[in-house]
């Protein structure tokens, strides 16, 4: 019997102030139904069993997801909070009987701190918040971030597997304690399924260059280890009618609007230093082709020259503040993240392991 696989896409779909801001500078064309409609359709190429959604706000919004991708999956629906404003995430099951899985139930969790270990955790209380501590530079989240999980189970083998959609705060020892809470999920699958089952987390993980090089991304990844998960690397970025990417430190998951406030020092910097967004995995799993990154075009031309803007017609000013990918993306996406897929296959246990 062919070992079970399965074929996750994430997507950051922006719906922040940034987004708004965009679209008053550039119009219409950048409402947020005309941005999903190019990414829904960007998506449905990669024929994923499982796609994550993050940053969804408004009710409207949420409908507009929902209504398209209704037709072809079952839609799990996770939010942070009732208020208005909140951010909502989204895993999307492909009910089609090509799809080898099938999603049997899903939880809803919240990242906090436990009070008494201090250990970053996850709790199904929908108030739970990672809190204010100035002793441990914790700025905290009054907001709450949740981390949504679907329970899969293979049609034929009948092996488990969770799913996890997530999008943590962009800031500060927050942000580490949050990032620490979701992959402690690793440590619940037995208590969520009878069964000592694989994990793979994904989405907006807000992963900053200077995190990685300072060490505390390291950090998290040390902790990542102990619970048997890595962190699947970027292997190829893909920009339609060019060639693939392939240097690493030109594969981000991010471009800013040029709205953001931020913007003006991104420019500068390579593409690889905004790997954002990320897919957390289990050890157990496969992953041989590794991450590919999708920047999703706003318009379809003839050839991606038409659709982006053009490296030739850098002026010396543009290439003193902007990189050539940054450029050649700037207010030409569908969203400021990029869409990330990766096909996973157990691994077959050796007589040891199954002892």
């Amino acid at each position: 019997m062919a070992k079970p696989c399965i074929k996750v896409a994430s997507m950051d779909v922006s719906c922040d102030t940034h987004a708004w801001k965009v679209k008053e500078k550039h119009g219409e064309e950048y409402g947020f139904e005309q941005r999903f409609g190019v990414q829904f359709d960007e998506i449905e190429k990669q024929e994923a069993d499982v796609v994550n959604l993050q940053e969804i706000r408004f009710p409207e919004n949420l409908e507009i997801i929902k209504e398209r991708k209704g037709e072809k999956y079952n839609v799990h629906h996770f939010y942070n909070n009732k208020d208005g404003m909140s951010f909502h995430s989204l895993i999307c099951v492909r009910k089609d009987i090509h799809c080898e899985w099938k999603d049997i139930s899903s939880k809803h969790y919240w990242t906090t701190i436990d009070k008494n270990t201090r250990k970053p955790m996850l709790s199904s209380d929908p108030n739970a918040r990672v809190e204010k501590n100035e002793s441990e530079n914790i700025k905290g989240d009054p907001h709450g971030r949740c981390v949504g999980v679907v329970v899969l189970e293979h049609k034929k083998t009948s092996k488990k597997l969770l799913i996890a959609s997530v999008h943590v705060v962009p800031f500060g020892q927050t942000k580490a304690a949050q990032q620490m809470a979701s992959l402690s999920l690793a440590n619940m699958a037995c208590d969520i399924t009878g069964e000592d089952c694989p994990v793979i987390l994904a989405g907006d993980f807000n992963i900053f260059n200077d995190e990685r090089e300072d060490g505390t991304f390291q950090l998290i990844n040390k902790y990542a280890k102990s619970l048997s998960l890595r962190e699947i690397p970027l292997k190829k970025m893909t920009i339609p009618d060019m060639d693939d990417v392939i240097d690493p430190e030109q594969i981000g998951t991010f471009n800013p609007w040029s709205t953001d406030t931020n913007a003006e020092m991104v420019y500068k910097q390579p593409l690889g230093y905004s790997k954002l967004d990320a897919i957390f995995a289990s050890t157990s799993l496969e992953c041989k082709d590794g991450v590919t990154v999708y920047p999703v075009l706003m318009r379809k031309g003839k050839g991606a020259s038409m659709d982006l803007n053009d490296p030739s017609k850098m002026s010396d000013e543009d290439k003193k503040t902007h990189t050539k990918l940054r450029y050649m993306f700037k207010d030409k996406l569908a969203s400021d993240h990029f869409l990330l897929t990766a096909k996973f296959t157990f691994k077959i246990e050796s007589a040891i392991e199954k002892k």
